[in-house]
């Protein structure tokens, strides 16, 4: 049971970790797409 834990932590920590820089990298090329706009 102990084991199940651990890896489902892990799996959540690698996701979560993820997530945050799958969401700044969005972001960050979101802005740059808006200026982009912005200059036309």
């Amino acid at each position: 049971m102990g084991k199940i834990i651990k890896y489902v932590a892990i799996a959540a920590a690698c996701v979560i970790s993820a997530f945050g820089v799958y969401c700044l990298i969005k972001y960050s090329s979101a802005d740059d797409k808006l200026e982009n706009k912005s200059e036309e």
